[in-house]
Formats: structure tokens, sequence, C-alpha cells
């Protein structure tokens, strides 16, 4: 079976399929009873300045994606930040709940306390964990882990200090 050569209608139908993304590979099989080719296609194409136009396209696209993502990142960055913030709210208001309660004697017997310390341990893990989320979403830690800075030490053995 013998392939035809490209007519201007089948150019036109080339010309958007190349500009939107198309691979020339996808665009060849498109047409099979036209004698299209990968370089026929490419040459036509940068003949036309399309090349360079399909560069700007997916430029555009590009840029346009990821101030899409980056736009999601930011808004799902406040919503913990504000979750984490109302886990704050709650942890404060249960504490001082608890405060109130030890002070005014309502826990007269040891188990009582016991429970409260437990809860106020736990509400206090609560706090950290807060303060972990939250180092995250500033961007002060990555990974959640909070690091705490510490003076890096030498030691070099068998140094005598007396001949320094």
């Amino acid at each position: 079976m013998s392939k035809r050569p490209p007519k201007a209608l089948d150019w036109d139908k080339v010309r958007p399929l190349y500009l939107r993304g198309e691979t020339l590979d996808s665009i060849v099989k498109m047409f099979p009873d036209v004698a299209f080719t990968k370089d026929k296609i490419l040459k036509k194409m940068r003949s036309e300045g399309l090349v360079e136009r399909k560069r700007e396209i997916d430029a555009k696209v590009t840029e346009d994606i990821c101030d899409s993502v980056e736009r999601a990142k930011i808004a799902t960055n406040q919503l913990c930040v504000g979750l984490f913030n109302t886990g704050a709210d709650v942890i404060r208001s249960l504490l001082q709940q608890y405060q109130k309660e030890i002070r005014e004697g309502e826990m007269n017997n040891n188990t009582k306390r016991k429970a409260t310390a437990y809860n106020v341990d736990l509400l206090m893990s609560g706090s950290r964990k807060v303060q972990e989320g939250l180092r995250v979403a500033y961007g002060m830690d990555k990974d959640g882990k909070l690091y705490e800075k510490e003076p890096e030490v030498l030691v070099i053995q068998g140094l005598n200090t007396d001949e320094i």
C-alpha cells in the first residue's frame, strides 16, 4: 500500500496536534495513509516557526502547573496550621480545666491525681506534637524532628595540651 504525499488539509490537522504536545510518533500513526515521517513533520513545523511557539506553550503550561501546585501547597499548609492552632487551643483549655480542678481540691484521692497527671502528660505530649507540626509547616524542620544545636567538640587523641 503506497502512501500519498501530505496535502494542505493534512498539515492543518497536524499543526494543532503538534502544538498540544502529541509526540511525532503518534502523529505519524494518526495518518497511516499519508507519507508523514517524524523528520518531515519537524522540518515543516520548524519552517513555520511552530517549534518555538510550542516551546512557549510548554513553558506557559509548566508555569501554570507549578503555580497551581504551589497554591495547593499553601492552602494545605494553611489548613494544617489552623488545625494545629485549634489543637493547641483544646490542649490549653483542658490544662486550665485540670488546673482549676486541682486548685479547688476536687481531686482528693491519689488514684484520681495519677489519672490527672497521666492526662496532663498526654496533653503535654500533644502540645509537643503541635509544636513539631507547626515547625514543619513553617519550614523550620523538614522532617518533623526537633534538633537542638550543640557545640561541636573535636577530640584529638594523644594531644598534650602542655605543648600548645
